[in-house]
């Protein structure tokens, strides 16, 4: 199963920290992983060009796996919407103490 995760990033000073441990968790778990922070941006830092990119990568992959404060970014709740759009099932981190 390739996964592509997606949280917020924007405002997150440990943002590939959090990343890095979802990606470990989920390859141990046996799937392939699409981390937004490990693709090749290569391009002026514009949010835009990023988000291209990462909707690229994402339509590539079976399912999203949206964690962390997903919700309270605007690229993180875009990805959701284009996955659904695309048919790509969503998966949502377990939360303990909501």
């Amino acid at each position: 199963m390739k996964i592509y995760i997606s949280s917020k990033i924007t405002g997150n000073d440990n943002y590939v920290w959090d990343f890095e441990r979802v990606e470990k968790r989920l390859i141990a778990e046996g799937h392939e992983v699409i981390n937004p922070c490990e693709l090749p941006h290569e391009h002026e830092d514009a949010y835009e060009e990023y988000m291209k990119e990462d909707i690229q990568a994402l339509l590539e992959c079976d399912r999203i796996y949206m964690f962390g404060e997903w919700f309270k970014s605007e690229g993180a709740v875009m990805e959701r919407a284009v996955a659904r759009i695309c048919g790509i099932q969503c998966m949502y981190e377990r939360r303990e103490n909501i």
